[in-house]
């Protein structure tokens, strides 16, 4: 099979701490997250604590149905500020964007999309926090870093010393991503992918041409539990990411997705 530019080259892949040496990658992790510690929230300005209605979607590997209600309890627990919204979906044998694409046909966030795997670690206030900090720095699509000790595929996706948000050329559509509500007509119905990847390559060429304004979080890290799965027989989710940018043919080069970041608000 042919492949496209975007596959052709391995820059910008994540680092390798985390599979070298896991005990240097926590303590790597520890150093930065000292470094959060007397950080003022409050100095992210009134955007940052103006109540906001979100819609909070888990796409759920299929479990317990009591597993679920505790995934869904403890999400509550994310926000003391906004009107949270949660739909934990665990149906077996539907893909991750079926289960996201149903749960929009019947809930309309006000304000902000986020998507939440059930494979990621969250931080002590982390709705609140990355919320505020997305809206500080007046990202339109936003993630959170990915710790040093997580499993990530994009180095421009890992935290930054010195970084509370930047602004990058990429977002990746998950594990955990925020979309503000303004953007989902552009975004929406989402294509009928089984994984989904390659999806955000084109959400980062669209917003280059359309001038959205994209980013990472590096003030709320996360960590990412399991690992990507390219050893799914045939690379399933690779050639599907594939065959998606050869039919849609992106203009935004590998270089100029993963390359270019800037901290707008430093730490």
């Amino acid at each position: 099979m042919r492949m496209h530019p975007i596959f052709q080259l391995t820059e910008g892949c994540a680092s390798e701490e985390r599979r070298l040496d896991p005990e240097q990658a926590r303590a790597m992790d520890r150093r930065l997250d000292a470094a959060l510690v007397d950080f003022d929230w409050k100095t992210l300005g009134p955007g940052g604590s103006m109540r906001q209605n979100i819609l909070v979607i888990v796409p759920a590997y299929p479990a317990a149905d009591a597993v679920l209600r505790a995934r869904a309890e403890a999400l509550r627990t994310l926000s003391t500020v906004h009107d949270v919204s949660i739909v934990v979906d665990g149906r077996a044998g539907l893909p991750r964007l079926r289960k996201i694409g149903d749960a929009l046909n019947r809930y309309t966030p006000a304000d902000w999309l986020v998507i939440i795997d059930d494979d990621v670690l969250l931080s002590e206030h982390f709705l609140d926090r990355f919320i505020a900090a997305a809206e500080a720095a007046g990202l339109d699509i936003a993630q959170p870093a990915h710790r040093i000790h997580s499993f990530a595929s994009f180095a421009i996706t890992q935290r930054k010393a010195g970084s509370l948000v930047r602004r990058t050329n990429f977002v990746e559509i998950g594990p955990v991503v925020a979309v503000r509500s303004a953007l989902l007509t552009h975004v929406l119905p989402l294509p009928d992918l089984r994984w989904g990847w390659g999806l955000d390559v084109l959400w980062a060429d669209e917003a280059r041409r359309r001038g959205w304004r994209i980013g990472v979080v590096d003030g709320t890290p996360i960590e990412h539990l399991r690992p990507i799965r390219f050893e799914l027989p045939t690379r399933a989710p690779l050639q599907e990411a594939n065959a998606l940018l050869l039919a849609r043919q992106p203009a935004i080069t590998r270089a100029e997705m993963l390359g270019g970041d800037q901290i707008i608000i430093p730490l």
